[in-house]
């Protein structure tokens, strides 16, 4: 120590001024305080948050709008005919079985119906068949036999229809569900048709979402879908569009309704219920609207959620935001595990900038690989994730 002093005012003796001595030792110093920052930049135990995007494939045009889970099977409950509520046996989201007792009607008046029906009934039979006896010794003639045969069977066919409309009077389950909704009170008077509640088959689900106008051309264009569950981030489901409708009713767009055809997907495995929220993920060749729209009308890539080009060539496509220089001068990639939550560090080659925001990848990345695409520069190789919400689309 002795000797640095002693070095320290040899210099000082030999002109070195005392601000070239400052910026010494700042200059050694700032790399300690760096080190110290960095280090400090991520805690122990942190988990960065990234967003990561599905690599699209060039020519293919990709789309990612909201869906909500609906039911495909479901029936809002009617009387055929009015009158007052003596009994509402189930309440919102209560499970029921075929053939269950949903809701009764005072069956007092039908009764009566009925049973007067049924004397009548009985008359009409006891009539005929006396007529028919009379008959077979001639001392009736067959006109006044065929009267009371049709007096017969109108009465009859006015029993049974008493019966049938009594029965009615109990509204019951045709299938197996829950009660989604249900719409009125005990003791309330209701007319005929209107609705008492609304059933639903929880296990024959559906996706509905809403297009704009311009995606009609992709709907009619034999696209690939996914199906992602906000419930199960990461996990994406293949899938076909079952019904749309070819206008847009409100102005608000297209509807359409999608059914998940994936076979490692059942309710069992993965508990989706009405009302969850998704994303439907769309991929089409750009080369078959090119080719069934020869006006150009397809809309294109810009405007709308664009995962990927939209001009035919190789490779994958992956967003220039997630593409990392590294020291080597080589470009990488971060790509997500679904499995491990963990990101690995790929190279890759190529370098096309296409479309502003993304670059076309000739190896190290295939189409559908979820590549980071925030928060890409300051990650590790093997290091662990999560997702931010808007992510992995």
């Amino acid at each position: 120590m002795k000797s640095c002093f002693g070095s320290l005012q040899q210099r000082l003796h030999d002109g070195v001024s005392w601000q070239t001595l400052f910026a010494f030792c700042v200059l050694a110093v700032v790399p300690i305080v760096f080190v110290s920052c960095h280090n400090s930049d991520r805690p122990p135990g942190h988990v960065r948050p990234v967003k990561v995007e599905a690599a699209g494939t060039y020519g293919v045009a990709r789309e990612s709008y909201s869906g909500v889970v609906a039911p495909k099977e479901f029936v809002n409950l009617a009387f055929r005919m009015g009158g007052p509520l003596v009994a509402v046996n189930v309440v919102e989201g209560q499970s029921v079985k075929a053939g269950d007792a949903v809701a009764v009607l005072d069956p007092a008046d039908y009764r009566l119906d009925m049973e007067a029906k049924r004397a009548a009934f009985l008359t009409a039979e006891q009539q005929m068949e006396r007529a028919a006896r009379l008959l077979e010794r001639n001392a009736v003639s067959k006109q006044d036999y065929e009267s009371l045969a049709a007096q017969y069977e109108n009465a009859r066919a006015a029993y049974e229809n008493s019966r049938s409309i009594l029965e009615q009077t109990t509204l019951r389950a045709p299938f197996d569900g829950f009660i989604q909704e249900r719409y009125v009170e005990n003791y309330q008077e209701v007319t005929p048709g209107q609705k008492i509640v609304c059933l639903v088959n929880p296990n024959k689900l559906q996706i509905q979402a809403t297009l704009p106008d311009r995606a009609l051309s992709y709907i009619t264009s034999s696209p690939t879908l996914w199906v992602e569950f906000d419930a199960y981030r990461g996990e994406r489901f293949s899938a076909a569009i079952t019904e749309y409708v070819q206008s847009s009713p409100d102005g608000s767009g297209v509807p359409i309704f999608v059914e998940v055809t994936d076979p490692r997907f059942n309710l069992r495995d993965y508990r989706v219920a009405i009302g969850f929220s998704c994303r439907v993920e769309l991929a089409v060749d750009l080369a078959k609207i090119r080719n069934s729209d020869k006006s150009g009308a397809s809309g294109g890539p810009n405007v709308g959620s664009v995962d990927g080009p939209t001009v035919g060539g190789p490779g994958a496509v992956v967003p220039l935001s997630g593409v990392v220089q590294m020291a080597d001068g080589n470009k990488y990639v971060f790509i997500y595990d679904t499995i491990s939550g963990r990101v690995r560090q790929q190279r890759i080659s190529g370098g096309e900038i296409v479309e502003r925001s993304y670059m076309v990848v000739t190896q190290g990345v295939a189409p559908g690989d979820l590549v980071v695409s925030a928060g890409a520069a300051r990650l590790a190789d093997g290091e662990r994730v999560t997702l931010l919400e808007s992510a992995a689309k």
